[in-house]
């Protein structure tokens, strides 16, 4: 294993004229260029101010995971005073709601496979508790982590499609989970897909955590130009899922004042309005919003609160597409049913739960569109009190395990 771990190295060193400019210009696009250094290790810890004289630290890839862990974090700082809380990511948006949104005392963006900059982290802070949200196995960053501090993964999940690679390199990964003192599978079934790579009894099913905490529906600002609207929205959507909906929206132009569209990547804004122009209906970009167009394309990241809060109707994207859907609960916590594709797999527990108050329709056909499009599927109040009632209870006894799973590793 240890000639593999060098060969991993060795690959990473040769390709590093190929990434490392790659993740200067991702940073650069986004306008966070100024967090560069700390990606290659250059992190500066003189930063924390705290006099408290322990650590827990989380990685948490992105936007979603760095929400999913609000109400744990918030559980810990009540039961554990003399804490710090610091949050790795690997990307800036997830660094910035670190910071601003979960109140870490320290947020920065993880080294990448950088063991001898993750180790003076470590010691710096000294953490004693490391937590990987979800299945985010870098060998480096694994290695050293569980090297200096007890290792936890919350949230572990696998995918069918990553299974076949884990299965495929068995060995390797058998011996990456092996670092864990504790593996909390989101669900039976990606627990015996984990021990099918290695069996141990440290493997156990917890739940989702990702219910993450609700907004408040009065401290969301709603878009003032298009608030008063009667407007159909879809977001997060992938190349064609785009263009059955303008379609869509044509067929029921009588139904909507206009027709929003949020892609999950917003350097396809260009194609889509061309897309939206060669349908013979007229658009605008959201930074040059015109609202006598037909259509507006949202340009810019963070928009989708203010947006579902005054929608009419809205559709959850990736998910005719089999890209396996995307957040469904970000618009359902606005007691908003949705509409997704039939390839929803990526959010199951929410799914089910959802589905036991018949909060999502699922759309395969134009007719299904249709239908949709002209029904009446909001005015669900006692549904969704039920609902969250039932994510709340799931959500406290997640976190309830967690925290005392935390309390004899805090005490050593």
């Amino acid at each position: 294993m240890k000639l593999l771990l060098i060969l991993y190295n060795t690959i990473l060193l040769l390709l590093a004229p190929i990434w490392v400019p790659i993740i200067y210009l991702t940073l650069h696009f986004k306008g966070k260029a100024q967090h560069f250094s700390e990606r290659l290790g250059f992190v500066n810890l003189d930063k924390l101010n705290s006099n408290k004289n322990r650590t827990i630290l989380f990685h948490a890839a992105s936007v979603g995971e760095v929400r999913s862990i609000h109400n744990l974090v918030t559980e810990i700082r009540e039961k554990f005073h003399n804490i710090n809380i610091a949050i790795s990511t690997m990307t800036a948006t997830g660094r910035d709601i670190a910071i601003n949104e979960i109140k870490a005392d320290y947020a920065f963006l993880i080294p990448i496979e950088n063991k001898i900059a993750i180790r003076k982290i470590i010691k710096k802070l000294n953490v004693k508790l490391s937590f990987i949200v979800d299945t985010e196995l870098w060998p480096n960053m694994i290695i050293t982590l569980a090297k200096y501090s007890k290792l936890i993964m919350i949230n572990a999940r696998i995918s069918d499609k990553t299974f076949n690679t884990y299965y495929f390199f068995k060995p390797f990964f058998a011996y990456l989970l092996k670092y864990f003192i504790f593996i909390f599978a989101k669900s039976n079934e990606d627990k015996e897909k984990i021990n099918s790579i290695v069996s141990s009894s440290t493997t156990i099913t917890l739940g989702n955590i990702k219910f993450q905490k609700r907004k408040i529906i009065n401290e969301i600002n709603p878009i003032e130009k298009i608030s008063d609207l009667n407007y159909l929205l879809i977001t997060s959507t992938h190349s064609n899922e785009e263009e059955i909906f303008i379609k869509a929206f044509k067929r029921n132009r009588d139904q909507f004042d206009k027709l929003i569209i949020a892609p999950r990547h917003i350097n396809r804004v260009t194609s889509i309005n061309n897309l939206v122009l060669s349908l013979n209906l007229t658009s605008s970009l959201y930074s040059n919003m015109n609202t006598d167009t037909d259509v507006i394309i949202i340009d810019k990241l963070g928009m989708l609160e203010p947006l579902y809060i005054t929608a009419s109707k809205i559709f959850i994207g990736g998910s005719i597409v089999d890209i396996g859907g995307h957040n469904i609960y970000e618009a359902l916590q606005f007691h908003k049913s949705v509409a997704t594709g039939k390839h929803l797999y990526n959010f199951k527990e929410v799914q089910v739960i959802a589905d036991e108050y018949s909060l999502i329709n699922y759309l395969e056909t134009d007719i299904d569109i249709d239908r949709w499009l002209v029904s009446n599927d909001n005015d669900k109040k006692l549904d969704f009190i039920s609902f969250f009632e039932k994510i709340d209870t799931i959500n406290s006894s997640v976190i309830n395990k967690v925290i005392d799973t935390m309390q004899n590793i805090i005490k050593e």
